[in-house]
């Protein structure tokens, strides 16, 4: 995977559903890579995805590297144990890719995410190196959900970042479950 490159990892034994994404998706806001499930930490040691999809029960490799790290998943059928994300069931590859188009389409308080990877803030302007807050935004307003662990943490991170890039956005986190929504101060427009 490249890691400059806002990418979706998918799982299967066999391409089909790789190929199925790939055409379905924007080349200009994402890259689409295949692995089998048995090379999937393989691949995130590379690169962290902005978001998997899969398919298949067998169990997941050790990802305990990735444990308290963002990334949306999604997955047909049974999931394997041990993802360090809740992943979002669906019923097929075509549900998947309805996900991710909307996915990439999120807009909150004018940020967006921008081609290739990173974000167009509000103002204009644009910020790279952000995929955590990529993959957050673009599963908004529903969040992220960590298995095993609180969400504390990448809640800290995330509302640093906000904070420093200033938008107009805050982190709620409850249990394991983090997610971005507007900030109060901002709501009526005015800042704080």
């Amino acid at each position: 995977m490249r890691g400059a490159i806002r990418t979706v990892l998918v799982l299967s034994e066999r391409p089909h559903p790789w190929a199925f994404i790939r055409d379905s998706l924007d080349p200009e806001l994402v890259s689409v890579e295949w692995a089998r499930p048995s090379e999937f930490g393989a691949h995130v040691a590379m690169a962290l995805p902005w978001s998997v999809a899969g398919t298949g029960a067998q169990p997941a490799p050790d990802l305990a590297h990735l444990a308290g790290t963002l990334f949306s998943c999604r997955w047909v059928g049974p999931a394997p144990d041990r993802l360090p994300v809740r992943p979002l069931i669906r019923p097929s590859w075509q549900a998947i890719s309805t996900d991710l188009q909307q996915a990439l389409g999120v807009r909150l308080r004018g940020l967006r995410l921008a081609p290739g990877g990173g974000l167009r803030l509000p103002d204009g302007s644009f910020v790279s190196r952000v995929g955590e807050l990529e993959a957050l935004l673009s599963t908004h307003p529903d969040g992220i959900e960590l298995v095993g662990r609180t969400a504390r943490e990448p809640a800290r991170r995330m509302s640093a970042l906000i904070g420093r890039l200033g938008l107009p956005l805050q982190v709620r986190c409850a249990g394991g479950r983090i997610r971005l929504a507007e900030a109060e101060d901002f709501a009526d427009g005015s800042a704080a």
